[in-house]
């Protein structure tokens, strides 16, 4: 994404200019590290989004 600097008052963008960090952050399901949810948070989870059409 990119900042409005369109919509916001003039001074302001020219006081505080943008700043864009990067992170280096590992890409979903990436590696082997354990999953945060338990078998059965999955399985609910799952279950959710099944229930909401996403699956």
């Amino acid at each position: 994404g990119r900042v409005l600097t369109d919509l916001l008052p003039s001074d302001l963008v020219t006081g505080r200019p943008v700043q864009v960090e990067t992170m280096d952050l590992p890409l979903a399901g990436a590696g082997s590290e354990a999953t945060p949810y338990s078998a059965e948070e999955e399985a609910q989870i799952e279950e959710s989004l099944r229930n909401l059409g996403y699956l």
